[in-house]
């Protein structure tokens, strides 16, 4: 093969690789787009799930949902009661 041949093929070559490379690195930062995505939605769900338990404590015990109910008006009406009184 000739000098100039070489080079061509080198240059083909090299225009390839570079090629693959952007493609990778559109790749990666795809992935990173998507990771940072899951990451938000992950914190999102997590405070769900977290309300979700609340609320299911108090389904599965609806008397303790009432009693502290009662309790945070017999503290308010106690308060209100000193307010008037005094």
């Amino acid at each position: 093969m000739r000098q100039e041949e070489k080079e061509l093929i080198e240059a083909k070559f090299s225009g390839i690789n570079a090629k693959i490379d952007s493609n990778f690195e559109l790749l990666h930062l795809t992935l990173n787009q998507i990771k940072e995505q899951t990451i938000l939605t992950n914190s999102r769900v997590n405070g769900l799930e977290s309300q979700t338990q609340f609320v299911r404590f108090f389904e599965k015990r609806p008397i303790l949902l009432g009693m502290v109910i009662l309790g945070f008006f017999a503290y308010s009406f106690t308060f209100l009661y000193l307010e008037f009184f005094n």
